[in-house]
Order: structure tokens, then sequence, then C-alpha cells
């Protein structure tokens, strides 16, 4: 896999080099920069794990037989978003940062699976994408979000086309990856209920993972290459 920036900036700076041993993925940072959430395979199953950054030191949030993975820092303090996993596909829980307590579950209509979330601050809304069958049994994914004010759930796309990996931008709008080309390009929808998809960036290979920065200049995001 490789990186990409579709709007390119003049210089690049590595701040801070972490290393954490072992089978790691998906790092979120927290936003006063001190905290870095991961995935972490312990005893053959991924659980999410946390370092305190200016302490070196490292905890573990979550426990028990059941994946917990792609965790992310809520918007209350000290309060972590994840999925719990449950054959297939799973469940969206809330778990402590501090390592105490039981994920405390992200109530959905009933028979909704959940995969990647991720947390538009601004808007206080958690975006997903769902099914509403069980994902291997004909259901493919579409785009949901969880307004957390009321508990309601809108969905975004509708599409017989596979959609993963939705991120907000400041404009309200969301950027995602789906494969109705053939193959994953990153695609946006505008902010507006009636906003059609666009491809924001496309190729013969798969484009995943995009992510915006914060001041909206730019995508980033990875590919497969087979060539």
């Amino acid at each position: 896999a490789s990186a990409g920036v579709t709007n390119t900036p003049s210089q690049v700076e590595v701040a801070r080099r972490v290393v954490i041993p072992g089978n790691v993925r998906y790092p979120s940072i927290s936003p006063d920069g001190d905290r870095l959430l991961f995935q972490q395979v312990i005893n053959g199953t991924n659980q999410v794990c946390l370092k305190d950054l200016p302490t070196g030191s490292v905890s573990r949030l979550t426990d028990g037989s059941h994946h917990y993975t792609h965790p992310v820092f809520y918007w209350e303090k000290d309060a972590v978003l994840c999925v719990k996993e449950d054959g297939s596909a799973g469940q969206l829980v809330l778990v402590s940062a501090l390592g105490t307590g039981d994920a405390v579950p992200v109530v959905l209509p009933d028979g909704m699976k959940a995969g990647i979330p991720y947390c538009d601050v601004e808007r206080k809304r958690i975006l997903f994408e769902g099914w509403k069958e069980a994902h291997g049994t004909g259901g493919v994914p579409d785009l949901f979000t969880y307004s957390t004010s009321d508990g309601s759930v809108k969905q975004i796309t509708d599409t017989p086309f596979e959609e993963w990996r939705p991120v907000g931008a400041r404009d309200g709008s969301i950027y995602f990856i789906c494969n109705r080309n053939g193959n994953f390009d990153i695609f946006k929808k505008g902010a507006s209920s009636n906003s059609v998809p666009e491809v924001v960036y496309g190729s013969t290979a798969d484009e995943w993972d995009p992510a915006i920065s914060p001041d909206g200049k730019y995508v980033v995001y990875t590919w497969n290459s087979f060539s």
C-alpha cells in the first residue's frame, strides 16, 4: 500500500515517532495530543489500548473473548468509541479511556450491524457504515449517521455497492470509499440531503482510508497498486 494527498502541502514535518511492539493498527490521537489509541492483538483477539505519550505508559481498555476494533476518541471526556465484533460485523460501543467500567452499546435499530466509526465532533454525530442484514449473507454496507442529541439514525446512501470509511469535513460534506466503478475510489457527498456523491479521486487501483486535514484543505488516503 502507498499513500497520497489530493492537494500536496509544501512541507510535511514528523513531530514525533512512536514505536509500539506487536500487531498494532488504527492509531487515533487525542485532541490534546497527549494520548494515543490503537488496536492490538492480545492473546488472539483484537483489543483497544491507550498509550500516554508524556509518560510512555500503556493501558488496556477492553478485555474478553470479543474483538474490539477501530477505536476513536469520543467528544465526551475520557470516552472512546469502538466496534465490538460479533460474528462478521459488530456493534458500536463506548468504553472508558480510564480502563474502568463495562462497554456501553450505542443503540441502533433492531438488526443493524455497524462497522468503522468516525466522530464528527462539530456536529455531535457518529458516521459509520452499517448493514440492515448480516454482512456475508447478501447485505452490503451503506452509510449512516447517528445523532447523539436524540439517538436518531439517518441513512446517507442506499446503493447496491459497498461504501466504507466515512469521514466528515468542516463544511459538513462526507468523504468515503465505494466500489461502484469496479474498484474502490474516494467519493464526496455534499452537506445537503439531496447532494449526489461524486468521485474525488479514482484510478485502476483501490483507494482506501480517506482522512481530512483539520483546515479542510487536504484529503489523505492510501492505495493498493497492482501494477
